[in-house]
């Protein structure tokens, strides 16, 4: 699903008649242009697809997609940024940005922001995407009323 519309061949028709659907992975870099992210009519995401009421499928929603993400072509930028891959090209996303789309979105559940690393980083590196990862956890509870 992505900021132009549903593809045709991920309708909640088609959803429906695969057995043992139970969530939908929702790529938030996906609804970037370059205005930002967002979705274009403010609608909530279940809403966007179709999704009745009382339908089993969750909404999952993540920044990055996992299909296209490489951690060699795109680490961490500056303190509090991550690089994503988006339709217009590769951009910088951060914490504020991501949880105002989340928040819009409505998604059922959601990722917080991770620093992702290569196992070759050094300690130092090590210790400064834990920190951040954990920052960035903590301020998504704070956004949504829980412990941070």
């Amino acid at each position: 699903m992505t900021r132009k519309g549903l593809p045709g061949y991920l309708t909640m028709d088609n959803l429906k008649q695969i057995n043992g659907v139970k969530g939908l992975h929702v790529c938030a870099s996906h609804f970037f242009d370059r205005s930002g992210l967002g979705l274009r009519d403010g609608r909530p995401l279940s809403e966007v697809m179709g999704q009745e009421e009382d339908s089993p499928v969750l909404v999952f929603c993540g920044l990055r997609d996992p299909v296209r993400f490489n951690l060699n072509l795109y680490p961490a930028v500056g303190s509090g940024n991550i690089s994503v891959e988006t339709e217009a090209g590769v951009t910088t996303a951060c914490q504020d940005s991501y949880m105002r789309f989340v928040k819009e979105a409505q998604p059922d559940f959601c990722l917080s922001l991770s620093d992702d690393i290569m196992n070759c980083n050094g300690k130092k590196r090590r210790a400064k995407a834990v920190k951040r990862t954990s920052e960035w956890l903590g301020g998504a509870l704070n956004e949504f009323g829980g412990r941070g």
